[in-house]
């Protein structure tokens, strides 16, 4: 259900961004794809805590926050929460990636991630 709420409302970005050379039509649907995808987020953001998701939101966030920066004409919310279900549902993959991004905010850069990613995979 909310894969489909999501896909709907890049569909809309998407119809936004292509629509955006009418005179007045289309800078006011670009307004309404930024506000229908800053309601969609919260609403799966909602979602996500009361399902108990912990740090694998992130990666749906991150998504969210491209889609909203594009003004919606990238459909950046559809992949980001086929992801993070992914992740959710993945424990062992989701440790990888937990530990490719401690490793790249404690140590910095490729070589972080990298290293990070490699001493979580040994640990599973």
């Amino acid at each position: 259900m909310m894969i489909l709420i999501v896909g709907a409302a890049d569909l809309f970005g998407m119809f936004a961004g292509f629509a955006v050379a009418i005179p007045v039509i289309g800078q006011a649907l670009i307004i309404l794809s930024f506000l229908t995808s800053l309601f969609v987020w919260a609403i799966i953001q909602l979602w996500f805590i009361m399902k108990g998701v912990g740090v694998q939101q992130l990666w749906y966030a991150g998504g969210s926050i491209a889609d909203m920066l594009s003004a919606g004409s990238l459909p950046a919310q559809s992949p980001s929460l086929w992801l993070t279900i992914f992740l959710v549902n993945n424990p062992k993959l989701a440790a990888i990636t937990k530990g490719a991004v401690k490793g790249a905010l404690t140590k910095g850069g490729v070589a972080g991630t990298i290293a990070g990613a490699a001493k979580e995979a040994v640990k599973t």
